[in-house]
């Protein structure tokens, strides 16, 4: 490399020092300083776990639409007294769920991290992960529209994390759509349908954070009538074997989900029915890993309190539809 070619290398190299350094102090503005839509959180029934006390929550669920209306921590609570949270979100992809983790594990420490495999179908590219790796690392990128509706002086505030929510990230649905056909797992298939290797990739990398932190991570799958087959099942079972790691499939459980009432769009996702099996479900396989029930513990007496909340909202005949 000749001097001139060094020199200029040596510019650049530089400017894009600079330029990070620049980018870091702005996302430090920008960063939302709480957890409400008045701070620029966009999705704050999600981010509503950073209000929750430190290292209070004992299981995570993971994922995207699939766990979001299928998983109900309020009634986990209610039946076994473990204090979970969903953090998911609709097309939500493994890369996305990777740096959401990484979020969640600076203030919790659950023992279980519950991994929903619909998401490991998604379509997922190498630009996908390098989009939430700059988002993670600059989050001016995902913030920079907070000046419109957030106070100067809040820009310029301490971060303080105070809002919670009783759905736990639960998204409540009520209304029935039954399934017209019979459910697609039910043809039977003989070979398996692989992931993608950049999904592959992030679920690696999500259980290597798993192991770090000294959290069991646990693949699952949903009722799930619409999309999930026995080509898919099979290569959620290679790859469990493979991993190391244990792997639960409701579509071959006795939950007894009545596909004529308990699903929300004809099979794909559950209402608040078919929830509450799978919970209960999963609330039985949680309570063998060790898990504490914790109702009779007064540092948890507000989730008694978002219980009684949650319930009044399912009772409630003009909300939640």
């Amino acid at each position: 490399m000749t001097q001139k070619k060094t020199h200029t290398y040596l510019r650049s190299m530089f400017f894009l020092l600079l330029l990070f350094f620049f980018l870091a102090l702005l996302s430090l503005y920008f960063l939302p300083k709480g957890n409400t839509l008045e701070d620029g959180i966009q999705e704050p029934e999600l981010y509503a776990f950073l209000g929750e006390p430190e290292n209070s929550l004992e299981a995570v669920v993971l994922g995207d639409s699939i766990p979001l209306s299928s998983f109900i921590p309020a009634y986990l609570w209610r039946d076994y007294g473990i204090p979970s949270y969903v953090c998911a979100a609709t097309a939500q992809k493994p890369s996305d769920g990777y740096f959401l983790l990484k979020r969640f594990f600076r203030t919790q420490s659950p023992k279980v991290v519950l991994y929903e495999t619909d998401q490991l179908y998604l379509d997922t590219a190498a630009s996908d992960l390098v989009q939430a790796e700059a988002l993670s690392r600059l989050p001016v990128f995902q913030y920079h529209d907070s000046w419109k509706f957030v106070r100067p002086n809040r820009l310029l505030s301490s971060p303080g994390y105070t809002e919670t929510s009783p759905l736990k990230g639960y998204h409540l649905r009520k209304t029935p759509e039954g399934l017209k056909n019979d459910p697609a797992y039910l043809a039977p298939e003989e070979e398996a349908e692989p992931i993608s290797f950049w999904n592959r990739l992030c679920l690696e990398r999500t259980l290597a954070l798993c192991q770090k932190q000294g959290t069991q991570l646990v693949l699952y799958t949903a009722p799930n009538a619409a999309t999930w087959t026995q080509g898919r099942h099979l290569a959620m079972e290679a790859l469990a074997r493979e991993l190391g790691i244990s792997y639960l499939d409701a579509n071959g459980e006795n939950l007894d989900i009545n596909w004529n009432i308990d699903t929300l769009d004809r099979g794909e996702h559950l209402n608040y029915r078919g929830a509450a099996k799978v919970t209960a479900w999963l609330g039985a396989y949680l309570q063998t890993q060790g898990l504490e029930d914790r109702r009779d513990s007064a540092a948890y007496a507000s989730w008694q309190e978002d219980l009684e909340v949650f319930q009044a909202m399912l009772d409630d005949p003009e909300n939640y539809y």
